[in-house]
């Protein structure tokens, strides 16, 4: 009997992006389609990515999305009918998104955030860092340049032995990224 090997998944986070960009690494070499499982939330996908005003960086980052493919990853949900016609969803519809598993549910109450006010992106303050702290709480590694001694959902997920790579620490001089990303997980 053959025993199939799972793929590691790894979620990245929008700020993670500038240091990809920077060091001009190809995912796709870095963490091979077979091996790995890269993916982004919808909320960090169709919000943030979306409205990144550096055209050059938006390249590189659709570039990458294409050649190591880097799914979307959102949670199967129906918009209400009393929504405005411009409003993006954070929920996935039919073929689009996935079921949410019983320990995700409890997580996403954990990190239910306040609606207050927009920011220009779409989104409300912490809710692509909640999004990525539940990925984070349920197996998955994000990998993000933030600052994680800031309090917000990240901070919080680490506290609950999230697994969530702060990026800034690689030195592409020293190691490749993957390296850097498996020396972390050990």
């Amino acid at each position: 009997m053959k025993i199939k090997k799972t793929k590691q998944s790894l979620f990245i986070d929008s700020c993670a992006w500038n240091i990809f960009y920077s060091h001009n690494i190809d995912l796709s070499e870095e963490f091979p389609y077979d091996q790995y499982d890269l993916a982004m939330t919808k909320e960090v996908y169709s919000f943030e990515i979306a409205s990144v005003p550096d055209e050059l960086l938006k390249n590189y980052i659709q570039i990458q999305i294409d050649k190591a493919q880097i799914r979307e990853d959102s949670f199967f949900g129906f918009s209400r009918y009393n929504e405005p016609a411009d409003h993006k969803s954070r929920a996935g519809g039919f073929n689009e998104g996935r079921w949410m598993t019983y320990e995700e549910a409890i997580i996403v109450r954990k990190f239910e955030q306040p609606k207050n006010s927009q920011r220009p992106t779409g989104l409300y303050k912490n809710e692509a860092d909640a999004s990525l702290a539940i990925r984070a709480l349920t197996g998955s590694i994000v990998l993000t340049a933030e600052n994680l001694g800031k309090n917000g959902p990240l901070k919080k997920a680490i506290e609950e032995k999230g697994s969530i790579i702060n990026i800034r620490e690689f030195n592409p001089a020293k190691e490749s990224l993957r390296t850097f990303v498996v020396r972390q997980i050990n």
